[in-house]
């Protein structure tokens, strides 16, 4: 059997460590960035550096890559948050630092990896997004904004090169227990609005992102699946708006 190799942005912890442990389980050889890794100039114990506030970082990842003969069939694009606050609230830069960190660098990071996946006719990519982008979470604007235009991106991409053996899908996670999410606290009415009644785990997050990038999960492309317990869809109500 091929044995893939995955890139996994931010793959060291939290929804992204969840996603580099589902892949590993599935026998694929996972390389995770950091912008802490140790050195910026190659791969050590699987770890190389990225940072999307630097514009000169995705080519030098890729060249990181490159110098261990390491050639990613997988790319799971995902990051720290943006700018928080309401959309009159952030100032233009902010908006601005928020489309690099979102956009630009991922983009730049996609220009170096996605040609020789094209060659190869084998590829999946997979972005990171956000539940807000399909139900309305107060001050998070920036994040909405940029993240549903990846999924107009998605599908662009998916048009262009569904061809050439290259899927291209988003996975949008709601709330889970991730040690960022225990920082800010997590209110227990948030939770009483969760259909399955609990916070979700990264390893369940990961899972999901795991499937998009099977051999079996060919046929999807253009796709956003939301993992977030059914929130997006509300909770049944105790007491029915419309009576019999």
């Amino acid at each position: 059997m091929t044995v893939r190799t995955a890139l996994v942005c931010g793959g060291t912890s939290g929804l992204g460590g969840g996603i580099a442990l589902a892949l590993r389980q599935q026998g694929v050889h996972v390389v995770s960035t950091s912008s802490r890794a140790p050195s910026k100039d190659s791969v050590v114990n699987d770890i190389v550096h990225l940072d999307f506030h630097d514009k000169a970082s995705p080519a030098a990842c890729a060249q990181a890559l490159a110098s261990s003969n390491i050639k990613p069939d997988i790319l799971i694009v995902n990051g720290p948050g943006p700018a928080k606050g309401t959309t009159l609230s952030v100032s233009a830069e902010a908006w601005q630092e928020s489309f690099d960190l979102l956009w630009a660098g991922p983009l730049a990071l996609l220009g170096q990896l996605l040609p020789p996946m094209l060659e190869r006719r084998w590829g999946r990519v997979i972005w990171v997004t956000s539940v807000s982008c399909v139900r309305f979470v107060p001050n998070l604007s920036v994040s909405t904004s940029l993240r549903a235009g990846l999924h107009g991106l998605l599908t662009t991409l998916s048009a262009e090169h569904a061809s050439q053996g290259v899927t291209f899908n988003a996975v949008a996670p709601g709330y889970h227990a991730t040690d960022r999410m225990k920082q800010l606290g997590v209110q227990q009415s948030v939770i009483d609005e969760i259909p399955v009644g609990r916070l979700g785990t990264p390893e369940e997050f990961g899972t999901t992102a795991a499937f998009l990038a099977r051999e079996e999960a060919g046929y999807l492309t253009g796709q956003v699946l939301v993992c977030d317990g059914g929130w997006s869809h509300g909770k049944l109500s105790a007491k029915p708006v419309i009576q019999k």
